[in-house]
């Protein structure tokens, strides 16, 4: 049966397609929040370290694994971030991302990036490995309460394989006084798939935060909660994905 599995992600687009959990990440990368993990550019005015430790449980699959980890270091020089997805069937299929982005600021409210990620692919106990090399750019810009970021993903000056073609996202965040975020973004991924992702995160008292939103293409919709005990946070997110068996998320934080 394996093998049979085998044959089609080889001959098909499914294998790349399977990068699909990592869509459950769009809102919390690509969003220049204030607090939190995120890879987009932002004038960060806070110094420090914040961590993040995810594991998902998907389409109640056993042996489907999807695990992500993350670094940013804050100071006034910039933001350094480091990150590391590991997703795959055991025996049968293998994905894994190493990134780096470095963001500075440039002038007042506004932060240029630059990102390298190393992502490898291996299909059945190495009967095929693939791996590629790409590059990032970045800008962000802050205007009170409002920030909003741009990022062209998956440059690769020589194509290393079909899946290489750019990525482009576009992002606002609103934040009214330290209690409200809502954000909206646009993503269109190396498939040339366009996306549309909305969501809130509502601190609903200090160590209780409540988040809900929704993407598009495919249709999912997500809510979930944060527990904040001084620096730590536990964070569960419940995703209902139309024509799939659901997925859940849980998250160790550190910020």
């Amino acid at each position: 049966m394996k093998t049979i599995i085998l044959i089609i992600l080889l001959l098909s687009a499914l294998a790349f397609a399977m990068e699909g959990p990592d869509l459950i990440l769009i809102g919390d990368l690509y969003v220049p929040q204030s607090n939190g993990f995120s890879l987009a550019c932002n004038t960060y005015e806070n110094r420090g370290v914040d961590v993040v430790l995810c594991n998902a449980s998907l389409y109640n699959i056993s042996s489907l694994n999807w695990i992500f980890a993350g670094a940013n270091v804050h100071s006034r020089f910039g933001s350094l971030s480091v990150s590391f997805r590991d997703y795959g069937i055991s025996e049968l299929y293998k994905s894994t991302k190493l990134s780096l982005y470095l963001h500075k600021p440039v002038y007042k409210n506004i932060s240029l990036g630059l990102g390298y990620s190393r992502k490898e692919y291996n299909y059945g106990d190495n009967f095929y490995n693939s791996a590629s090399d790409v590059f990032s750019f970045g800008a962000g810009l802050k205007l009170r309460s409002i920030s909003l970021s741009a990022l062209i993903d998956n440059l690769t000056y020589k194509k290393q394989s079909f899946n290489n073609d750019s990525e482009l996202c576009f992002s606002l965040c609103w934040q009214a006084d330290d209690l409200l975020t809502f954000h909206a973004l646009y993503f269109n991924d190396n498939r040339k798939h366009e996306r549309l992702s909305f969501g809130q995160n509502l601190i609903l008292a200090k160590q209780l935060n409540l988040k809900a939103g929704l993407l598009t293409c495919p249709d999912v919709y997500y809510a979930g909660f944060e527990i904040v005990y001084k620096s730590f946070v536990f964070g569960y997110t419940y995703f209902d994905i139309g024509g799939l068996p659901d997925c859940m998320r849980i998250t160790l934080s550190y910020r």
